[in-house]
């Protein structure tokens, strides 16, 4: 029982890290949208989505 929750814990530290480098990623592009500044894509929602 112990090995299946220090799996699932494994597997979110590497969805929310994965979650941490598209944000910092998405931070260094350019916003899109002229119209609305400070807002973003929103790119590190799919890995929410995915959990």
């Amino acid at each position: 029982m112990q090995r299946h929750g220090h799996r699932m814990l494994v597997y979110l530290s590497l969805l929310v890290a994965q979650g941490v480098v598209i944000s910092i990623f998405e931070r260094m592009l350019p916003s899109p949208f002229v119209f609305a500044p400070g807002a973003k894509l929103g790119l590190a929602n799919i890995v929410t989505l995915l959990a």
